[in-house]
């Protein structure tokens, strides 16, 4: 992991870099704006957020031989050995989150990642949420982000200038799969890059010989690829090669596709 790789975003810049035996990761953001905000923060696994301080960010950026640069939020990655390579931090320990508010309410947290795939390291970025503020009386309301304990910080930081809808205007359209693909293709429900992990939807044949749909896990690994990094996205229409039970102490999954390959 010497030297550094970088992934540009829209707005904003992320890269991994080595400095004297230490891996960081770095993103690059602009400044905030009357029209724009932009809040670094980090979280645990029960999703209690901690906003990134200026004094420790300061500290960081010091070890990654980045002082006094600006705009810049810093994190140090830990590496360990899983017995055959140095594999970094598992999520959520191995990124950086990035809410990103506009004027207007539209809103997005964005998560930045160092992650491994067959010995190789990877930096992405990836989407995560995206949802709306709205005007609610006198305060605001967050809608469709179920995180109450970043709404909580998010709700101090967006300025009272700002124009928002209404939460009259508001108005909630599931997204549904309008279509159940016979077995052996799939629909990806949702990918998480970080994890790399994902859940799909398919259709099996079932003991009485009709079809029952049923969601099923994915992980990168099963995943047929040319690609250096594998990964799927939200609605990628996919073939299965295999679908397997899986081990009921490691999740909530009853199955696991295996040899997933994007249409």
């Amino acid at each position: 992991m010497d030297g550094e790789v970088i992934l540009n975003g829209e707005n904003m810049n992320g890269k991994y870099l080595s400095n004297e035996g230490q891996t960081f990761l770095v993103v690059d953001l602009p400044k905030n704006s009357e029209n724009e905000i932009f809040f670094p923060f980090t979280s645990d696994n029960e999703k209690n957020v901690f906003p990134i301080s200026v004094k420790k960010n300061a500290e960081r950026l010091e070890l990654a031989g980045l002082a006094g640069a600006k705009n810049v939020v810093c994190k140090k990655i830990m590496l360990r050995d899983n017995g055959y390579c140095l594999v970094p931090d598992k999520h959520p320990a191995n990124m950086i989150r990035v809410a990103h508010l506009h004027n207007g309410g539209r809103c997005e947290i964005w998560d930045f990642f160092v992650v491994s795939q067959r010995g190789k390291f990877f930096l992405r970025r990836q989407k995560k949420y995206g949802f709306f503020v709205y005007t609610e009386g006198s305060g605001i309301r967050i809608l469709d982000l179920d995180w109450p304990s970043l709404e909580e910080k998010l709700k101090k930081i967006i300025s009272s200038e700002w124009e928002l809808p209404l939460i009259g205007d508001y108005y909630e359209k599931e997204s549904e799969i309008d279509h159940y693909p016979s077995f052996p293709k799939g629909v990806v429900v949702w990918y998480d890059q970080a994890k790399g992990l994902g859940k799909i939807k398919t259709s099996v044949k079932n003991k009485r010989g009709g079809i029952s749909d049923i969601v099923a896990r994915v992980h990168w690994s099963s995943i047929i690829t040319d690609a250096p990094f594998a990964f799927l996205e939200a609605g990628d229409n996919i073939n299965i090669q295999k679908i397997v039970p899986t081990d009921p102490t490691r999740g909530n999954f009853r199955w696991e596709v295996k040899g997933v390959r994007v249409e």
